[in-house]
Order: structure tokens, then sequence, then C-alpha cells
């Protein structure tokens, strides 16, 4: 049993990969279709569909309609950054709700600057999504309460699929399709980019140009659960530093809080062969990823990148596959003013910190704002692609209605290039 407690530890401690900045996409129809029917002819793997089903975008984040032990439908993030086949709920009344007995207390570890989190192991778990039913899995339940929580969701989930099934993300038609390996064919037209699972994590090989001078070889996490574009550890004797041009914000929240960082645009990303130019980047201070040293790896690549692609995982074959969609040769979106925004369960946006000097800033806008509506249009009518596209040009006026406690506030600013 100590065994696993450590494996499930040092999983736990894994988890500052959640670097979630969160945005919105309003809800669609969450249902599994196709199962054990043979993919369209148009599918970029040719082979059998265990399971195939809408997603939503929550915080700019995948979410799946999951249920553990046959309970009601729980709303869960997908992601990669998940070093043990577990599921993590966030709230403690899961105890009570799922009928679980007892279980063993740790303390589990993450990004963020406040202390570790009391959490319950509970092993033993059936987990059923789209149609498939997956037993004998773990729950981590956190100790916070649902009230309380920073975690407006049910919890996170991801590598016990990723272990079993080929996975295709088709962010741009919001389709998740898990394949039976066996027999499945990749079509032709694919970028393959080679994966090390080591760890459990997906790591991959590729470079940054920070500043137009050297290409700076680094080993990035590929994260679907980071909604940013990229972050990188600082680490002076390789010339990972911030550019010139920077803003201070914060890269994320991971199970140990708010991520200070410093933004700036890097000149290139480059990983497989692909090269993305002018990206938004997170310069993260040393020991801010907990768990994962700088030798073992130096950033990782989030959401605001992958969703550029139809993504193949294929962890049996080591290999991650890319499909350029409509997006890919778009600028890579950066909110221009100042916002660093999150989702509740609801799906309404509110301030999660203001950048000082922005506009935001200067209109007087406050960490905890509540924002209804943009230009005159509730929010949750607003894909989280349109959003991110709102909030990315600079000198484009944008109008905002605000919910500050009792109060109903209207205000109108201009954007701007902050980096």
């Amino acid at each position: 049993m100590h065994g696993f407690i450590k494996l499930v530890f040092i999983f736990a401690i894994c988890l500052m990969l959640l670097a979630l900045l969160f945005a919105a996409e309003p809800a669609e129809a969450l249902s599994p279709a196709g199962a054990g029917q043979a993919a369209p002819q148009s599918a970029l793997i040719q082979g059998t569909v265990a399971a195939r089903l809408d997603f939503r975008v929550h915080s700019g984040i995948i979410t799946i309609p999951v249920r553990v032990n046959g309970s009601k439908e729980l709303r869960m993030y997908l992601d990669t950054g998940m070093s043990a086949p577990v599921v993590v709920l966030f709230h403690k009344e899961a105890i009570e709700e799922l009928g679980l007995k007892g279980g063993n207390q740790i303390l589990i570890g993450g990004a963020g600057g406040e202390a570790r989190k009391p959490a319950t192991i509970v092993p033993g778990a059936t987990v059923e999504a789209g149609g498939l039913s997956l037993p004998g899995l773990s729950l981590i339940i956190m100790d916070d309460s649902r009230e309380k929580s920073e975690w407006p969701l049910d919890g996170i989930i991801g590598k016990c699929f990723f272990d079993k099934y080929l996975t295709e993300i088709d962010y741009e038609r919001s389709i998740l399709t898990f394949y039976e390996p066996a027999g499945a064919v990749i079509g032709p037209g694919a970028v393959s980019v080679p994966i090390d699972l080591r760890s459990g994590i997906p790591f991959i090989d590729g470079a940054v140009d920070i500043e137009g001078g050297k290409k700076i070889p680094i080993k990035f996490v590929v994260d679907i659960g980071n909604r940013g574009a990229l972050s990188l550890t600082e680490n002076g004797e390789k010339g990972v530093l911030p550019p010139k041009i920077t803003i201070k914000s914060i890269g994320g929240r991971g199970i140990q809080g708010v991520i200070p960082a410093v933004i700036g645009r890097i000149k290139a990303l480059e990983f497989g062969g692909l090269s993305i130019a002018d990206v938004p980047t997170a310069f993260l201070a040393p020991g801010t990823n907990a768990g994962l040293s700088a030798s073992l790896v130096g950033g990782n690549i989030g959401s605001l990148i992958w969703s550029r692609f139809k993504v193949v995982l294929d962890y049996a074959g080591k290999r991650m596959l890319l499909v350029p969609n409509s997006r890919s040769a778009k600028p890579v979106p950066f909110n221009m003013a100042g916002l660093v925004l999150e989702q509740d369960r609801d799906d309404l946006y509110f301030v999660r910190h203001v950048v000082e000097g922005s506009p935001a800033f200067d209109k007087g806008l406050k960490a905890g704002d509540r924002i209804t509506s943009i230009n005159g249009v509730d929010v949750r009518k607003y894909s989280y692609r349109e959003v991110l596209d709102i909030f990315n040009g600079a000198g484009r006026p944008v109008r905002l209605t605000l919910e500050r406690g009792s109060e109903r506030l209207k205000i109108k600013l201009t954007l701007k290039r902050l980096i």
C-alpha cells in the first residue's frame, strides 16, 4: 500500500500542470455516439470507434461528462498532465455523494504558492464516459468544500483513457473520439511527433527562439489541461529569460494556488518540424513547477497551441499526430484588455487578475468583477474562440457590463498591445 500511496503522491505533485487561465465556451449537448462503428472515411484514423462524444470547453480546457460508481453526470476536465491512471475529484462532498467509505489521507502538492492540500485516496472505482467503462480506478478526493473550492467543476481525468485508447481531439468540431488500438491505421498527411512517457506524462523535444537570437532546446510537457499557449521555467544558464517587453501577471492556477508569472512574446516555438511565431509566453520562476525539476522539463505547451490542430494521442506508439486546422495560420491570441478571466460553474466570467497599466486597469476593473455581457451580448452566447478574438485586437473598443457586488457597471475600453 505504501508504494501505491507514493505513486499517487508523485502524480499529485505533477498536478502543477493544471495551469488554468479561465475563459468560456457556451454549453453544447454532451452525447456519446458511434461506439463500435467504423470511423468515417474522412477521419484521420481508420479503425473501430470505442466511443465518440461532443466536448465542451470551460476556461479554455476540454471538459467531458463522467459518471463515477453510477453517479449523476459529473463534468470533468480532460488533461494529459496525469502521471497515474487515477481520477481527481475537487470537492469533499463527493465522498458522501458517491457512497465512498474511508480511504488513506495524504497531502498533495503542485504549482502555486500556498500549502499542500489534504486529500483522500479511495481505490476500486468504476468510471463511465461516452459508453466506456473503466473499472478498478483510484479516486483522489480533495478536502475542499464545493462552496469554498477554487475549482468550479467536479474533477479531472485523463491518463486512464490515453493509456487504453487512441485518442483523437478535433478542436474545430469539438469532438473527442476514442479508438481501439488493434487494427487502427493512421491516414497520411499528419505530422508525427515522438513523445516520451517515462514519467507517465507526455514530453516532446522542441526549441524556442526568445528574441531573434539562438534557438534554445527545450523539453516540453504536452499539456492540454493548460489553457495558455506556452510557459517556460526561467534558466539563466540556458538563456531562458524573459524578453525586454513584459508584463507582470499570473501564469495560471495550480493545486497550491495562483502561479505568478512574467508574460512576454517570444519569436518562435518549434517542435516536430513546425514553427509558430510570436507566441505569448509565461515565464515562471525556478521551483514554481513543484515536483518537476528544470533538468527534467523546461516548459509546457498548452491548449492555445494544440487547438490549432486536430490532435491524436497514441501512447502505445509513443507519438502524437497533428493536422493543422483553420486556426493554425492565425496569430496566437492574447487578452489585450489586460484581464485574466476565469469561468464559474454557470459559464459566466469573473476577473481573476488585472494587469497594472492595462486598459482594464485604467478603467478601474478589479479582481472579482463578474462580466455578464460583452458588446451588449450575453457572454454565454459567445464561443471560447470568439471571446479570444474579441480581446485580441489593438485599437478595438470593447463594451463590458459588470457586476461588482450589488452594483451593475457599464465600461468601455480600448484594447492595446501590451507585449
